[in-house]
């Protein structure tokens, strides 16, 4: 059997806060606001590849939300629900990596009980506040695929919330090599009416869960021994990947998922690296007032005030300044590796013929996720529109 290549990814996200007072509500459906946020991003970024890591998020925000009090904790619970710790019993099969940590200025002290309570629940370190320290922090944890989540600190930060989250998981049935396949290395890969470019194909057959309707194909692809899976949507028509996108809502999603069934498919997808880095921060305003929402947390309104305290005991009023999220991901044929990190910053071979047989070319832009087929849980998600671009 041929062995699979590697899916990178690597993200991660920080949040800045310095003077933090904040307060917010989310919709109460979690995949509701972790599809809307890939929404947002594919919205600005229309033109390009785009990767993050809703679950990486997320464990910022249950960071943030072990220091809340009053309404921000209130608001904070409809995107990190009671009892949320992440826990990773779900994702047997892969190797998943999560680590978290929390960086507080020497001047200043962590309350002991939110010390306690962010050890308890996410087995997070503690540190002085150092970018060095952070950024040599987050190589290690992510295979050294994130060197440096933050390029520069400001002055005015006083602590600094990280998480970081690894993957490594192999194809349940890997693409053929690239050499197998002599004809099929290359292919035209349709990035709008007027550009095409040459991208390096893979190839597999089997049974795979598959549906199509008149918008789309969909398609998952399994990890062995894993509930983790990606799902690929293709468009029917070449040059409507935003209007797939705006159109899905988190229960049209689940329909779609729950209608896959096993079906003889012919799978060519290409081989891409992708990676970014940016604030997250617009993204999640931009989101918030779409649905509606309370956005006052990632303003000088929360109340993060259980988080620090001065050297005579006074608590430390908070804001989250920035959300930044470095993420860098590679897909080949035996699988996927794949790292976040979030800072949260305060300040086989062919068979016969089949008539039967389905074919998914993903030659013109697609989207992609990686979710837990238990929970349905995001650990990544984005959309691909030129291959050949980094």
């Amino acid at each position: 059997m041929v062995k699979p290549n590697f899916f990178r990814k690597c993200l991660p996200l920080v949040f800045v806060a310095s003077t933090i007072t904040c307060s917010a509500a989310l919709a109460s459906n979690t995949s509701s606001w972790e599809l809307g946020l890939f929404q947002q991003a594919a919205l600005k970024h229309a033109n390009s590849n785009v990767v993050l890591s809703p679950l990486s998020l997320k464990f910022g925000l249950a960071m943030a939300k072990e220091g809340a009090k009053g309404n921000t904790l209130s608001s904070l619970s409809a995107v990190v629900p009671e009892g949320w710790t992440g826990s990773q019993e779900s994702l047997a099969g892969a190797q998943i990596n999560i680590a978290n940590s929390a960086w507080l200025k020497p001047e200043l002290k962590f309350n002991p009980d939110y010390v306690q309570s962010i050890q308890r629940k996410f087995s997070a370190e503690t540190g002085d506040l150092s970018l060095s320290a952070i950024n040599a922090w987050v190589g290690q944890k992510t295979q050294g695929l994130i060197k440096n989540v933050l390029n520069e600190l400001d002055p005015s930060a006083l602590l600094v919330l990280v998480n970081t989250l690894y993957m490594n998981g192999e194809w349940a049935i890997p693409f053929n090599n690239c050499h197998d396949l002599e004809n099929q290395c290359r292919g035209q890969f349709s990035v709008s009416e007027t550009k095409k470019v040459e991208a390096p194909l893979m190839f597999n057959h089997w049974r795979f869960k598959y549906a199509e309707n008149t918008e789309a194909q969909w398609l998952e692809l399994p990890y062995s021994n894993s509930t983790l899976a990606m799902d690929l949507g293709l468009p029917a028509d070449k040059n409507t990947l935003a209007n797939l996108e705006n159109s899905l809502s988190a229960a049209k999603l689940d329909q779609i998922l729950a209608d896959l069934k096993d079906e003889d498919v012919e799978v060519f997808l290409p081989k891409t690296t992708l990676n970014s880095q940016g604030s997250l921060l617009p993204l999640l305003r931009a989101l918030l007032s779409a649905k509606q929402l309370d956005s006052s947390f990632l303003g000088g309104n929360a109340d993060f005030s259980a988080m620090v305290t001065s050297d005579r005991g006074a608590s430390v009023p908070l804001e989250i300044s920035d959300i930044i999220q470095a993420t860098e991901i590679k897909v080949g044929e035996l699988g996927t590796e794949a790292t976040a990190a979030t800072a949260v910053i305060m300040a086989p071979g062919a068979a016969a013929p089949n008539p039967k047989r389905k074919i998914f070319e993903a030659t013109h832009p697609y989207l992609f996720l990686i979710r837990n087929t238990q929970t349905g849980e995001i650990l990544f998600s984005g959309h691909v529109v030129d291959p050949t671009q980094n």
